[in-house]
């Protein structure tokens, strides 16, 4: 028997904004390039680091391929924390 499950979770954790940042093309890439999506299914992207959490969400359109690829943040902390910063500001942020 084969089948998938409709709600797919996955965790990571980034070091600083550049690693982040890359870890979130990484998975964009995945998922725009995977073409074994089903309509509806849900992916729930998980980032634990410096004793905080973020949350990101993405759910195929289509089956097959899917081009809309960009994740959706869960919240106003999740979005902020992918805002392109100043050097100064990310070290700052990042050794909290």
């Amino acid at each position: 028997m084969v089948f998938k499950t409709p709600l797919k979770l996955m965790l990571f954790s980034a070091d600083d904004d550049e690693m982040r940042h890359a870890i979130h093309a990484g998975l964009e890439r995945y998922i725009a390039n995977f073409s074994q999506h089903i309509e509806g299914e849900q992916y729930l992207f998980m980032e634990f680091t410096s004793g905080k959490c973020y949350g990101y969400t993405w759910t195929a359109t289509n089956n097959g391929l899917c081009d809309d690829a960009a994740l959706c943040p869960m919240d106003a902390e999740s979005s902020e924390v992918l805002k392109p910063r100043t050097s100064a500001a990310a070290a700052s942020q990042d050794n909290t």
